[in-house]
């Protein structure tokens, strides 16, 4: 403060301080911009405008992180940044500060990203994810993925639109994919494909096909017609 060259002081208080660097202090109280002279602020900042367009804007050059923080204390303590730059440059982000992770960000392409869980009109299951986005139409891609809470994939279509179901140690067990549908094949050539190299000692004894009925005249015998 020895280098200020404006100040202003309240019953010996500093108010105002302009500094030589350039800095500006404000000491207490809210500030109004474009409101009437005397009328009251009730909040920190408060912008306004009779008429046009009224935008706030934040500027700084690339590879840097620009936008705004919200912070609470005390009894609930959270840190929130909506900004651009926190994770990836360009992409504006919701990030979590208090738990150094990224919730949601939109790319210039118009892509969504949520990191999270996603719950639509009711409560968020912890067992459950869910991923929708496809990075590139290919097999390696995804457009629907449903997993658990270990990341374990339950439920996949890919970029080619190919729809692949797993058991519950993450193998691939069906695949859905050109209106072919292969049961222990993910490239099925038939329409229908079952593939089961699995040999049991004991029954079923390595049965690939299996189809039963009432096992008693006109109690829905089972049947498999090949034609």
């Amino acid at each position: 403060l020895d280098k200020a060259y404006i100040r202003m002081k309240s019953e010996g208080t500093n108010v105002i301080v302009l500094d030589a660097d350039g800095f500006t202090y404000l000491s207490g109280g809210n500030v109004g911009v474009g409101q009437a002279f005397g009328s009251t602020v009730d909040e920190l900042l408060h912008l306004e405008k009779t008429a046009g367009t009224t935008i706030v804007k934040t500027e700084v050059a690339a590879n840097s992180v620009v936008g705004f923080e919200i912070k609470k204390t005390n009894a609930t303590t959270s840190n929130w940044r909506i900004v651009d730059g926190q994770t990836v440059n360009g992409d504006l982000e919701i990030y979590d500060v208090t738990d150094s992770r990224l919730i949601t960000s939109f790319n210039g392409a118009g892509n969504v990203k949520f990191t999270g869980l996603v719950g639509v009109n009711k409560a968020i299951n912890a067992s459950v994810g869910l991923s929708v986005g496809s990075d590139a139409a290919s097999s390696t891609s995804y457009g629907l993925e449903i997993c658990n809470n270990n990341s374990n994939t339950r439920f996949l279509v890919d970029g080619l639109g190919s729809q692949r179901f797993y058991a519950s140690d993450n193998s691939e067990t069906a695949r859905f994919t050109e209106g072919k549908l292969g049961i222990g094949d993910n490239d099925p050539f038939a329409a229908l494909e079952v593939n089961d190299t699995g040999w049991s000692s004991g029954a079923p004894y390595g049965t690939v096909v299996y189809v039963e009925g009432g096992g008693v005249n006109d109690l829905n015998w089972g049947h498999l017609v090949v034609s």
